[in-house]
């Protein structure tokens, strides 16, 4: 009777991603010792029905729920292969004296006959039974719940039976990382063995936590807590007397305290749920679908059982804040604390953000020590608490769809908490947000042609109601492969001294741009951005159907063969299909998009049609092609530096053969490469000649060095960059060598209608402060005739 009850209460039970793999595995391997955390008959019933219904060894015996489960009971049955279980504590019940150290001193002394040859090693497995959507109404539950029934972190076994009878649908089995103990006891031989046995506790306890935080997040503290144990810091006490020379000490606490509550997140697992259920529908009614890297999912879930997450997404859109939490949330892992400007914590906006996750920062500390204490000290907190951080290390939502040079600020305050060891095991996700087409691109192309930017405010905000009426495509969310922090910046540091500005500096920029790398292989190629690029890298005024699909078609086999040579970007999974031929209905659905919104026309008959862009939408339709080009920019660069050799030395595309052109091609590409070097992100950890080599060989291979018509395809694809610094450099030639971004605007415009410059999106207002920058800062000339040969 009782084990049909067990059963028919675990029927729904499952193992959560890998746990079950984990389990088997380590059951192949020796014998285990399961591990939980608190003392409970009802937990020991659960696990015994699990793991019988997964033909897993089942634990005998279990400390403290009998007094007949001695620790030698314990070491004979290990030492025999049979497995036992183990509470680490004892909880509500009451348990046999002796109830920890003998236990953990008899798996130790059991562990000694491993060392022999042919005995199995014994594992210890931590386990838990976790219950998804158990925080997301822990607050609003009444203090009396939690006295009655237990914390929802010890739950007494009344709350347990509530769990199994009402939410067994929710239950999930979560298994932690194994631990060989007698690999542990010939690593800690040194130590006295109650230190040994306090270790084998910390590390036993400390992969349990960490599997179960993956699943659920941080052990809940209210945001009032969080804020009097940061304002006891050493830290920022110190910064508070330092500020009290000036300020007075009660001034200097009141300011610091008010810091601390503009800055902090109040995060409310309620709303979180509750958000989730209305973008659920919000989802599905301005986009097709929402395409979601499940290798990468399952990649974070590992990374998150590893320590606290630093997730680094692209930022595109508003809609960005909202995405990356839904879908972490949807794949049952803890919502991340978000890092949001402070122009965006206003009433009533900020007061539901701030529940959402969000914590807010000063686009600028003004040199404000004491507001840069308070917030580096948050963060500490924060991560040492084991919240995942979520920020946009481009600072704002990038106008282009290019990815934009990284801002440090954040990454370094960050970099600066795990290198002083309070972010231990901190894992870094870069993550790419992509989109079929952009909420706000009608406000972007009107930024870049010389419009001024609206300032956030609620009215702004309630105007993208519209959006509800309309049809964005997909919406596509893509991982890197995560990384440590700690191991990162120990491989950057070149030792560098207390106090050392520069170098902490240098170490920052390098995780930068190897965190944009990493978003940039994660990035996606959509049939929307495609499309794009194969309608303005033509330079014509229209393109027939099937010259569009031909072009299509090419950049979708350079794009393949970037992503598989490792050169950044991935496909679409709704761009071909599982031969890997171009699906035209993806093409289509795209046009139709473009076509819908006035970025595209349709000329000429239903069985002959041309697409032609609008000269005042072509902004609109860079943008899409922008968000493509980080799988093809190599190629582009390289055919670019191609055909200029190929002119300078009078010869045709094909005479390919011709070492003088190579090396010709090789010194105009890297010329272009750093001329452009502002517009993208470059591969990291190769040097030029590798790559231009890598890039030749593939442009070789698919036959497009000898097909001219290919090559100016490819080069297309940056003329209007190209054409956008040649305008700067005019500008900057000029009389006093200085110009404005307006006076270039209108430069840009007289030249566009003169027909010296033939593309219209070159007209840019971000171009051309790239542009500037690369030749007052970057050490680029601006020679308007060296660029100009550039225009092929």
């Amino acid at each position: 009777m009782i084990r049909w009850l067990l059963d028919r209460l675990f029927a729904p039970v499952t193992f959560a991603p890998e746990s079950l793999e984990r389990l088997q595995q380590a059951a192949a391997r020796g014998t285990l010792l399961y591990v939980a955390r608190t003392l409970s008959l009802v937990e020991f019933l659960s696990w015994r029905t699990v793991l019988a219904k997964a033909a897993l060894p089942l634990p005998l015996a279990g400390n403290g729920l009998t007094r007949r489960a001695c620790p030698d009971l314990f070491a004979r049955l290990l030492m025999t292969g049979r497995s036992v279980f183990f509470f680490l504590r004892r909880g509500r019940l009451r348990a046999p004296s002796g109830f920890s150290g003998p236990y953990e001193d008899a798996f130790l002394a059991a562990a000694a006959p491993a060392e022999g040859k042919d005995a199995r090693p014994i594992l210890a497995v931590p386990v838990a039974l976790v219950w998804r959507g158990e925080r997301m109404r822990a607050l609003a539950r009444p203090p009396w719940w939690e006295a009655l029934l237990g914390a929802e972190e010890e739950p007494g076994p009344l709350r347990r039976i509530v769990q199994l009878v009402w939410r067994r649908a929710r239950a999930e089995a979560i298994v932690g990382e194994p631990v060989d103990l007698a690999a542990f006891a010939r690593a800690n031989a040194d130590l006295r063995p109650e230190v040994r046995t306090r270790r084998l506790r910390f590390e036993l306890s400390g992969n349990l936590e960490r599997a179960r935080r993956a699943r659920l997040g941080p052990r809940r503290k209210s945001a009032r807590r969080l804020r009097q144990e940061i304002a006891r810091t050493r830290r920022l006490r110190t910064a508070i007397d330092e500020a009290a020379r000036d300020l007075g000490r009660g001034r200097a606490r009141r300011r610091a305290d008010r810091y601390l509550r503009e800055i902090a997140a109040n995060i409310k697992p309620w709303f979180i749920w509750l958000c989730r259920v209305v973008l659920m529908r919000v989802w599905k009614r301005i986009y097709e679908g929402i395409e979601v890297d499940l290798e990468g999912i399952e990649r974070v879930r590992a990374a998150a059982r590893r320590g606290p997450l630093v997730l680094v997404p692209s930022h595109r859109s508003h809609v960005d804040y909202l995405v990356l939490t839904h879908v972490l949330v949807d794949h049952d892992l803890a919502p991340p604390l978000i890092a949001a400007g402070s122009n965006l914590s206003f009433f009533p906006l900020g007061f539901l953000f701030r529940r959402g996750g969000a914590f807010f920062l000063r686009r600028s500390f003004g040199g404000n020590r004491l507001y840069a204490t308070v917030f580096r000290e948050y963060v500490r907190k924060m991560m040492r608490e084991g919240y995942s951080i979520e920020f946009f290390i481009e600072g704002g939502r990038s106008r282009t769809g290019k990815l934009l040079q990284p801002k440090l600020g954040l990454l370094g305050i960050i970099a600066d908490v795990a290198a002083d060891g309070d972010a231990r095991g901190a894992q870094v996700v870069p993550v790419s947000i992509a989109y079929d087409k952009v909420i706000e691109e009608g406000s972007y192309a009107q930024e870049l042609a010389g419009g001024r930017k609206r300032k956030e405010d609620l009215g702004a905000v309630l105007r993208t109601t519209r959006v509800l009426a309309s049809n964005y495509g997909r919406l596509y969310v893509h991982f890197d492969e995560p990384f440590d922090l700690g191991e990162e910046i120990a491989r950057a540091r070149t030792a560098p001294r207390e106090g050392d500005e520069a170098g902490r500096r240098s170490i920052v920029r390098r995780l930068a741009h190897r965190v944009l790398w990493g978003i940039t292989r994660a990035s996606v190629v959509t049939p929307t951005a495609l499309v794009a690029a194969a309608l303005l890298a033509s330079g014509r005024r229209g393109v027939a159907r099937p010259a569009l699909l031909s072009n299509v078609r090419f950049l979708l086999e350079r794009a393949r063969a970037a992503s598989a040579a490792g050169a950044g970007g991935r496909l679409a999974v709704a761009l071909q299909d599982e031969r890997g031929e171009l699906r035209e209905a993806a093409i289509d659905r795209s046009v139709e998009l473009l076509e819908r919104d006035g970025d595209l026309q349709i000329r000429g008959t239903a069985r002959e049609p041309i697409y032609v862009v609008p000269d005042e939408r072509r902004l609109r339709l860079d943008y899409c092609r922008n968000t493509a080009l980080h799988a093809l920019v190599a190629d582009a660069l390289v055919a670019t530096g191609w055909l200029v050799a190929c002119r300078v030395a009078g010869g045709g595309v094909g005479d390919g053969a011709d070492a003088r052109v190579a090396a010709e091609a090789r010194r105009r590409t890297l010329a272009l490469s750093r001329l452009l070097k502002n517009e993208f992100v470059y591969e990291v950890g190769s040097p030029f000649d590798a790559i231009f080599d890598r890039t030749l060989e593939r442009l070789g291979a698919s036959g497009a060095l000898g097909d001219a018509s290919r090559l100016s395809l490819l080069a297309g694809l940056v003329r209007d960059f190209v054409e956008s610094y040649y305008v700067v450099a005019r500008g900057l030639s000029g009389e006093g060598g200085r110009a404005t971004v307006r006076d270039l605007l209108a430069l840009g415009e007289r030249l566009y209608l003169e027909g010296a410059v033939s593309r219209r999106e070159a007209i840019s207002r971000a171009n051309f402060e790239n542009a500037l920058d690369a030749f007052k800062n970057g050490g680029v000339t601006p020679d308007p005739a060296a660029i100009a040969e550039f225009l092929v």
